[in-house]
């Protein structure tokens, strides 16, 4: 019936001191999101190989140039008698060596923007190094 009068700072349009710090934070929140995906769509860059014979070293080198990533491996790791037909259009570089190095017994393992090649054996032992 009767309206309460409001003692205090005289707010427009009725807006309350909640609104605008719940505005700021889903402006925040916004902003993160939107950051970070452009950072995840950057890391997983698509290149292009081609090629007929290509020796796996050089194939590696040509995926490491392309993708900004560092692999590393021994030496003795890859054959040098190691050759492979390729033809990979638009695909990321981790999709590559997925396909490449089983025909070889090799794998990877991957540190932020560091893979490591290591035979298939040498993995599962260290899997049952780390699970004693």
């Amino acid at each position: 019936m009767y309206e309460k009068k409001r003692l205090g700072m005289w707010r427009p349009y009725g807006h309350s001191k909640l609104k605008i710090p719940l505005f700021m934070k889903l402006t925040w929140i916004l902003m993160l999101v939107a950051t970070l995906q452009v950072s995840a769509s950057s890391f997983a860059q698509k290149i292009s190989i081609r090629g007929k014979q290509v020796a796996l070293a050089s194939l590696l080198k040509e995926v490491q140039r392309k993708s900004g990533l560092n692999i590393f491996y021994a030496q003795g790791l890859v054959s040098p008698q190691a050759k492979l037909d390729v033809d990979f259009q638009n695909t990321e570089a981790i999709q590559i060596l997925r396909e490449v190095l089983p025909q070889f017994d090799l794998d990877y393992k991957m540190m932020d923007k560091s893979i490591v090649l290591i035979r298939k054996e040498e993995k599962k032992e260290n899997l049952r190094q780390t699970n004693i």
